[in-house]
């Protein structure tokens, strides 16, 4: 179950980064306290009951980011955006990177003490599809 609700969430996000490309691929992962700073500012219930926190930024580097962590068990968007910023302040990571020609930079964090939940920042990333997103996210589970 738990590998299944990452494998969910990672998809989600990387789905949602269908149109994020910044030109060059970064190569730097946004930085732990610059997420946190920026914070989450939107949710997208990808169950019912259960949301992707989201934020799009550049997080002071040169490229635009999409962020996600989740799952977060909610009964509105709202609410899911208040346990998302929560639960930044256990933020870690990452603790795996990768950039490629045809998958933009990914980079992938922890919630300290939520092993079900997974945060993901992703750039340079044409995603037109959930095969193609379950593709990548495969490449780099645990």
């Amino acid at each position: 179950m738990m590998l299944g609700r990452k494998l969910l969430t990672a998809v989600s996000a990387v789905t949602l980064a269908f149109s994020v490309n910044a030109g060059p691929d970064p190569i730097v992962c946004p930085s732990v306290s610059t997420i946190q700073g920026t914070g989450v500012s939107m949710a997208m219930e990808v169950m019912p009951s259960f949301y992707l926190g989201l934020e799009m930024s550049n997080y002071s580097t040169d490229a635009d980011w999409i962020f996600a962590v989740g799952p977060i068990e909610a009964g509105a968007e709202e609410e899911a955006i208040e346990i998302s910023n929560e639960k930044l302040t256990a933020l870690a990571g990452p603790v795996f990177s990768d950039t490629d020609e045809e998958d933009g930079t990914v980079c992938i964090y922890e919630i300290t003490g939520e092993p079900d939940m997974v945060a993901i920042a992703a750039s340079g990333v044409d995603m037109m599809s959930a095969h193609k997103a379950k593709q990548l996210i495969q490449r780099y589970r645990k």
